[in-house]
């Protein structure tokens, strides 16, 4: 078997990259991070790549995964690996129930907790993406109201502060009451 990432650099340039190469990138990105597991650092290491660009990478990844399903990569690989890991969790359920021998149901048991600390990370990078993106979509969108003398900013909604009740009651007002919010319908 052919050692994994390491022919990346040599047959491709270091940034900036065409939109084909970095398809190709995320690809493989996406490949040695679902399939194999592995952290951005290992990634970088293994592709002779910037670790900011891969972090960027995996961002991608999750993020883009959520709006639409139906894309071929990177996007598809996330959710093939999530159905394969709810599959085989399903068939260690039923093993697990069919099972007489303890040590087999603490075998069984262990990769069962494996499989749900891997789903549940999956979830937590992607809800971490769709919050860097809103993030990041919301400073735009003010430095841009402010470069261009626009009266109005964006508030974040992701942001999450404990008020008094009648603090909140105040901003809910604020909110209501102010003549630049726009409300979709």
């Amino acid at each position: 078997m052919a050692q994994i990432g390491t022919n990346w650099h040599k047959s491709h340039s270091r940034g900036p990259y065409t939109q084909s190469e970095k398809e190709l990138r995320r690809d493989e990105v996406c490949r040695l991070h679902i399939e194999y597991g592995y952290s951005a650092r290992k990634i970088a290491n293994l592709m002779k790549i910037s670790r900011n660009t891969i972090n960027a990478d995996v961002d991608f990844l999750y993020g883009s995964t959520v709006d639409d399903y139906n894309l071929i990569h990177p996007k598809t690989a996330v959710v093939k690996q999530f159905t394969k890991l709810e599959i085989q969790k399903t068939r260690l359920r039923e093993s697990l129930d069919k099972t007489q021998n303890f040590s087999e149901k603490i075998a069984i048991e262990r990769l069962i907790f494996d499989i749900d600390s891997k789903l549940i990370n999956i979830r937590i990078k992607i809800s971490e993406s769709n919050y860097h993106i809103h993030e990041l979509a919301t400073k735009w969108l003010n430095n841009f109201s402010k470069n261009h003398g626009q009266p109005s900013r964006y508030y974040d909604f992701f942001d999450t502060a404990q008020v008094s009740i009648e603090t909140r009651r105040k901003i809910k007002k604020l909110i209501k009451d102010d003549p630049y919010v726009k409300r979709s319908k």
